[in-house]
């Protein structure tokens, strides 16, 4: 944490305030409006379809909070995420984490490049088969931007410079946080107040460098399974501050075979759920889940009964 401190102050890495007259911005809105008439994603893509028509893609300055119960698949939705947008779309992605080391994050995305499971990959001899998929399969991802930071320090100040130096030395547009509840900041306030005020900083970075930050977030267990926005762990802050909150229900997993309100099977599904999208508004979508690779994918047209779920 001091060599990453030291380098923000020897680089003067102070955030610059830059005041516009609305002229300028207003080019800028037209620009933007432009696009979206001609039905083009303005942010970087995250390859689900759904998610990527309701906002534009992942935007600059947007803080996405995405949140679940144990085991429902927060990590594995980001990292999908990350793996679509730098592999497909080129994009400079950078993952912290206080949850997995670098080695079983680096697992979880050959996985969802090969087919080949992340538990084969890090626990058990492949077969010659395995390997000739593995070697066959690799394509693209030993050349995609993706930046993994395995921790060795939970504390904000820490992960807080560590984005800021992955922008400035990579360029990152991208920064997963993963996740929020293991996040501290050495003080001995109360852990809804730690959480409040940190959630506020990572607002405050995807602002300062115009990136898109992806925090993830523990829901607090309740008799009902299935997620609310109001079981956010830990503050009300977190809601406030998250330009989009997306909440996942994999109902598979607690034994329930069928959705509310869609005909689709829970088998291999998920429901993702935009609870809060700060100009984007609420919806919701559902997702293949393939447990082996853990990968997040398109729901195909002919799945389903609509072709744009809950939107």
């Amino acid at each position: 944490m001091a060599d990453l401190k030291q380098f923000i102050d020897s680089n003067d890495l102070k955030p610059v305030k830059r005041i516009t007259k609305i002229d300028e911005q207003i080019r800028n809105l037209v620009k933007h409006m432009e696009m979206v008439s001609e039905n083009k994603i303005t942010g970087i893509r995250t390859g689900l379809n759904q998610f990527d028509k309701h906002t534009g893609g992942l935007q600059g300055t947007d803080l996405i909070v995405i949140a679940a119960e144990t085991s429902q698949g927060k990590t594995s939705l980001a990292l999908s995420i990350a793996f679509n947008a730098a592999v497909n779309q080129s994009a400079k992605v950078a993952v912290f984490s206080m949850e997995m080391s670098d080695i079983q994050i680096t697992a979880r995305l050959t996985a969802m490049q090969t087919g080949i499971s992340s538990k084969k990959l890090l626990f058990q001899p492949l077969a010659r088969y395995d390997w000739e998929v593995f070697n066959l399969k690799m394509g693209t991802l030993p050349n995609a931007d993706i930046y993994i930071d395995d921790c060795s320090s939970s504390n904000i100040d820490y992960i807080i410079s560590g984005i800021k130096v992955a922008q400035m030395q990579q360029g990152i547009k991208v920064a997963i946080v993963d996740y929020l509840q293991l996040v501290k900041d050495g003080s001995k306030r109360s852990d809804e107040s730690e959480i409040a005020s940190n959630v506020r900083r990572f607002k405050n970075v995807a602002k300062e460098l115009n990136i898109t930050v992806i925090l993830l977030s523990q829901l607090r267990r309740e008799a009902n399974p299935k997620p609310t926005i109001n079981r956010l762990r830990g503050s009300g802050q977190i809601e406030e501050a998250a330009d989009i909150a997306m909440l996942i229900w994999r109902p598979e997993y607690y034994g329930i075979q069928s959705y509310d309100d869609t005909d689709l099977s829970t088998t291999g599904t998920a429901e993702v759920i935009i609870a809060k999208g700060r100009n984007y508004g609420v919806g919701k979508f559902w997702l293949n889940f393939d447990p082996a690779t853990t990968y997040f994918s398109n729901i195909q047209a002919n799945e389903h009964r609509s072709e744009e779920p809950g939107f």
